[in-house]
């Protein structure tokens, strides 16, 4: 599937149906949540690769999961192969359905983020 979030979330064929999604490398944390919330059933599972030094990235995504009903539920800390590091995954729960402005229009959510 491929698309952008603003456009393929309108159609009630991707909104709210998946029990699971994830992303990589795509935007903050706050930025991101707003693309993937939509996509995910009241229930469903958020699951962000990020790396481990985002203390300012989860502060200023506080906004951003009470807005779009998204609770972090757990992290899960890995070390990659050879010399890449640690990393680890951001699991998050969504409690509730997404509001319908959501997400806003391209372009938007990066120039001017939940906060």
């Amino acid at each position: 599937l491929t698309g952008r979030t603003q456009q393929l979330v309108q159609s009630i064929e991707y909104r709210q149906q998946y029990d699971i999604v994830t992303a990589r490398a795509v935007a903050p944390l706050n930025v991101l949540l707003e693309y993937m919330a939509p996509f995910a059933k009241v229930g469903g599972k958020l699951v962000c690769w990020k790396s481990l030094h985002i203390e300012q990235e989860l502060q200023d995504s506080l906004g951003a999961r009470s807005t779009l009903h998204c609770h972090l539920i757990k992290t899960h800390r890995y070390t990659l192969p050879g010399d890449w590091g640690e990393r680890q995954l951001l699991v998050f729960k969504k409690t509730a359905a997404t509001p319908k402005e959501y997400p806003r229009a391209v372009g938007v959510p990066k120039k001017s983020p939940l906060a």
